[in-house]
């Protein structure tokens, strides 16, 4: 994401989308009642025929889609400006459909948190991809560390036994080196297997970074966000990030040191200006104004303020504690 121009007085943003990272981003930023300006098509009905024609369109903001798999993101709301006029009909409902390579005008009350996400996504496009291969004797799992959480890719099967020669092993490893893009991979896996992979992977091009993981299966995967491998050995991550600040959180909260959650325990210690750092789930923040309104509060007052993704594993351990978690500087009685 490339923030090409921002006037904190209009609240006007120019923005670039380059991936679909981006677009999960964009959409935890836009919320109800913002202005999102684009390129798109409406129909135009001339003699007796409709025909698409291409137009430029603000619209207010009703709602946000995502979906990574078609590599888009749709805003829907109602039609405030466009041009050309004559193919544009004011009031009317309309859905935006952005992709990477999209330019879009974003034009809302910018916290500072919004302008953190756009300074993470433009730092993320410049780092590499964590691609992770948990694999033993049987089986290996390959999966990719995205923003939005853990994307799981196809599951391998090794179908040669210990008795057969090597090609077969290394037909083996092949079939899971085709499914990797890029070059850098963590290879992870309980026994020597990882190892003999490893061996195999580098001599043909690859950099490997070798872990240990006890299980082959997803929970694997999950072994590694909590100990951070990812953040050590490829720079951080979002959701190993997230995960780690949950869990630290939670702790505090177990062992009754200085933490809170809930909406009127953390809106009373924001009260007293207690909230070093604010965790709040990215659903509740865009759904209650309350919940932002305490955001605002912290924010202010100098307190860090990390939005969750409710999709992934960070999310849902704070789901249970209602989404809204604090970090206390001291505690409030």
């Amino acid at each position: 994401m490339k923030l090409i121009y921002y006037d904190k007085k209009s609240g006007e943003a120019l923005i670039l989308i380059e991936s679909v990272e981006d677009l999960w981003h964009l959409e935890k930023i836009l919320t109800e009642g913002d202005l999102v300006e684009g390129r798109s098509f409406r129909v135009f009905k001339q003699g007796g025929k409709e025909e698409k024609k291409p137009v430029t369109l603000r619209l207010r903001v009703q709602k946000t889609s995502f979906s990574k798999y078609a590599n888009r993101l749709r805003v829907l709301g109602v039609i405030e400006w466009g041009k050309p006029e004559e193919f544009v009909q004011l009031g009317r409902h309309h859905t935006l459909e952005l992709s990477p390579g999209d330019k879009v005008k974003v034009v809302k009350e910018w916290k500072g948190y919004h302008l953190e996400r756009i300074r993470e996504a433009e730092r993320a496009a410049r780092k590499v991809k964590a691609l992770i291969v948990l694999i033993d004797e049987e089986k290996a799992q390959v999966a990719e560390v995205r923003v939005y959480g853990v994307e799981f890719g196809p599951v391998i099967y090794n179908r040669s036994s210990k008795r057969s020669g090597v090609e077969e092993r290394e037909r083996f490893y092949d079939e899971v080196l085709s499914c990797l893009e890029g070059k850098t991979i963590i290879v992870a896996g309980p026994g020597f297997e990882k190892e003999r992979f490893k061996k195999h992977a580098e001599e043909r091009g690859y950099k490997v970074i070798l872990e240990s993981a006890s299980t082959v299966e997803r929970s694997g995967i999950i072994e590694l966000l909590k100990r951070r491998v990812i953040e050590k050995t490829l720079g951080e991550v979002r959701a190993e990030r997230e995960l780690a600040a949950v869990e630290e959180a939670l702790e505090e909260i177990y062992k009754e040191r200085n933490a809170t959650y809930g909406l009127e325990e953390v809106k009373k210690a924001a009260e007293y200006g207690a909230v070093k750092k604010l965790l709040v789930l990215d659903q509740l923040l865009r759904s209650r104004e309350e919940v932002e309104k305490v955001a605002d509060m912290v924010e202010k007052q100098g307190g860090e303020i990390l939005i969750i993704s409710a999709e992934g594993e960070a999310g849902e351990r704070l789901k249970g504690f209602g989404g809204l978690v604090a970090l206390l500087r001291f505690k409030v009685d």
